[in-house]
């Protein structure tokens, strides 16, 4: 006979009749009791199978096998109609069926057959199904699972699956109705709960499964980068970590003030936009959220900037560019700057009648602050520095400063001329000896006058540029070593720069520099054992070609 149990197909034998099974459907209830093998360990068993023609009545015989391999006692039941239904207790079991003639003899017992009344599938409470849990963990977060208690279950299997890669990680949960698992965030899950006796059985393997998605934390905001200039080809942000997309929107300031959306996308993968040229002058605002699989949305972040628009080639653009890469963003700027190089000391005092020479590493170090007003010819800027050079283990010091009124022209469109004038204040040491017999002497000569230089400014692109610069320093006053009058002297300074915008506010430098600092004082011929003669001139000169790297920065 056919015997269908848990949509399995078995097969039967009589000598004396086959009987067709249509269907054995297993329905589960829970009835409250604390008593093991009561009504609450039992599961409803529907049997109905075909009527045999001259079969005047039925009999079902179960009998229960236990865990150890051992039979109870069969059970016999007698049907008049080919339907048996009954309550039986979780466990396994033999079964086999007979029929009556119209003499009321028995035919045949059939071949038994085995088959389990598992127990009842547990139902799943928490997490919900298709429920989305926002956590603010980044990694990882302890999901609570909890389903109802199956009387007589001494424990459960809790199987979690990620439907990503459909990997499942099984539980063992021992007497607890409840189970706390640790997961990694941004995944779908699937999963069940398998209620497990004593005698070792199971509830239905393929019990019902619920869905659920673990949300992480919220995305870092992602930091818009300013424009580097006034005509921006893209707007570009940072890649917040786990970010995948972006949405975006932009805005445009219109004449009353109110900021008009232009264009808004959703979901881009690049962490930038293009920007059109060709939209008008004035003040636009992006705002830009990142995106996260499986993972909550950042916080808005802005940028505000301004753009000189109405460009619609790219010879417009590139023209634009350059003309305005000639002036500063703001009016005011800092500079700091280093100049280093194997210098070269010479001095002459004619009262010892020695020339001293030196070869030391030197460096000076500047700083200084400025004005200028974009388009207007007129400015300010003033520097002060400390320069040293190393000699032995000693390193000798010496400052200065600067003044500047500053007047620049634009000799061409794409070119920029700045001469400037004022005031310096320069000291110089006085270093007695040489390289052999070391240092015997050490003194200070200071030299104040006027200077006049010129920076003469050829950018090639918005970013790149060359500069060329010049600078003549006169000394009319100051302090002689030895008391003397200060005599006048000319230093100088010849260089060249290559220049790259960094961001739209600093500006860096770096390229060659060649610079003599002199200083000229009369000899004392009076002095005790002076072998000066009157009108002879001490001269101190430091020589050096110089490595120049110069930071631009405008606020």
């Amino acid at each position: 006979m056919l015997f269908k149990v848990d949509n399995t197909v078995k097969t039967l034998s009589s000598d004396r009749f086959c009987l067709k099974w249509l269907s054995l459907g297993l329905l589960c209830f829970l009835l409250h009791s604390p008593l093991a093998l009561t009504k609450e360990f039992q599961r409803a068993v529907n049997l109905e199978f075909e009527s045999i023609q001259g079969a005047t009545g039925y009999e079902v015989k179960i009998q229960r096998v236990l865990a150890s391999g051992k039979k109870k006692p069969p059970i016999t039941f007698q049907l008049k109609k080919p339907i048996w239904e009954a309550s039986v207790n979780y466990g396994k079991y033999e079964l086999s069926l007979r029929t009556f003639d119209d003499r009321g003899v028995p035919g045949d017992w059939s071949e038994s057959m085995e088959f389990v009344v598992a127990p009842l599938p547990p139902q799943l409470i928490a997490p919900q199904p298709h429920q989305k849990i926002k956590t603010a963990q980044e990694n990882s977060y302890q999901v609570p699972f909890q389903w109802q208690a199956v009387p007589g279950a001494s424990s459960y299997e809790l199987i979690i699956t990620d439907t990503s890669n459909n990997k499942s990680k099984t539980y063992l949960v021992k007497k607890k109705n409840h189970y706390d698992a640790d997961l990694e965030v941004a995944k779908t899950y699937e999963w069940k709960v398998i209620s497990l006796l004593s005698e070792g059985l199971k509830s239905d393997s393929d019990s019902f499964t619920q869905t659920f998605q673990l949300i992480g934390k919220p995305l870092q905001t992602p930091d818009v980068d300013e424009p580097s200039s006034k005509f921006p080809q893209k707007i570009t942000w940072n890649k917040p970590k786990h970010a995948d997309s972006y949405t975006y929107a932009l805005y445009y300031k219109t004449n009353s003030g109110k900021w008009k959306q232009i264009k808004s996308q959703r979901h881009i993968k690049e962490p930038q936009i293009p920007f059109n040229l060709a939209h008008p002058t004035g003040e636009y605002q992006i705002k830009v959220r990142a995106e996260g699989q499986g993972r909550q949305p950042s916080q808005l972040a802005s940028q505000t900037f301004k753009v000189q628009g109405g460009l619609r080639s790219p010879a417009a653009i590139e023209a634009a560019q350059l003309k305005d890469s000639l002036n500063k963003p703001t009016n005011f700027y800092a500079i700091a700057s280093y100049f280093i190089t194997q210098m070269n000391y010479s001095g002459d005092r004619y009262e010892t009648g020695k020339r001293s020479t030196f070869q030391g590493v030197g460096g000076t170090g500047r700083l200084g602050l400025g004005y200028q007003k974009s388009f207007q010819q007129w400015g300010a800027f003033g520097i002060v520095d400390l320069g040293g050079i190393n000699i032995g283990e000693e390193n000798y010091t010496f400052a200065s400063a600067e003044l500047h009124g500053t007047w620049q022209l634009h000799l061409t469109p794409f070119s920029l001329l700045q001469v400037s004038t004022g005031l310096y204040m320069k000291e110089l040491p006085e270093l007695q000896g040489n390289d052999t017999a070391g240092i015997t002497g050490v003194n200070k000569a200071k030299n104040l006058g006027p200077h006049l230089g010129f920076k003469y400014w050829v950018p090639y692109s918005y970013k790149y540029g060359l500069q060329l610069n010049g600078r003549v320093y006169y000394s009319l006053l100051g302090t002689a070593p030895n008391g003397k009058e200060v005599q006048p002297s000319i230093s100088y300074q010849l260089g060249v720069l290559g220049s790259v915008k960094l961001t739209k506010k600093f500006m860096g430098y770096a390229g060659y520099a060649y610079r003599v600092d002199e200083s000229h004082y009369s000899a004392d011929s009076e002095a005790a054992f002076s072998n000066a003669q009157p009108g002879d001139i001490n001269v101190i000169q430091l020589q050096g070609h110089y490595l120049n790297l110069i930071l631009e920065y405008s606020f």
